[in-house]
């Protein structure tokens, strides 16, 4: 989520979706020390002070993605939904 630094307010939250990817690199950041975190809804520039802290951020994301590949399929859930199809629930929608 994204934390405005002067007041410590949230601003909003960035859902791991099945859009979400990180990427680095001058040609995709525009920047050096840099990484881009994109879903389906945002897409967020996060620049580093140093090279170190850019590939520690883009290899913990990675992680986070790869921990919860059950959870973003690639495919699509029924009614563009972000959660699967869940069988034998109380409730369905």
């Amino acid at each position: 989520m994204y934390i405005r630094p002067d007041t410590n307010e949230i601003r909003f939250p960035m859902l791991a979706d099945r859009g979400f990817e990180v990427s680095t690199g001058i040609r995709r950041t525009r920047t050096y020390h840099g990484f881009k975190i994109r879903n389906l809804q945002r897409t967020m520039f996060l620049k580093c002070r140093k090279k170190r802290q850019c590939e520690e951020w883009t290899q913990h994301l990675m992680n986070l993605k790869e921990q919860s590949k059950s959870f973003i399929s690639a495919e699509l859930s029924r009614f563009n939904s972000f959660a699967p199809i869940r069988e034998n629930q109380l409730a369905y929608w």
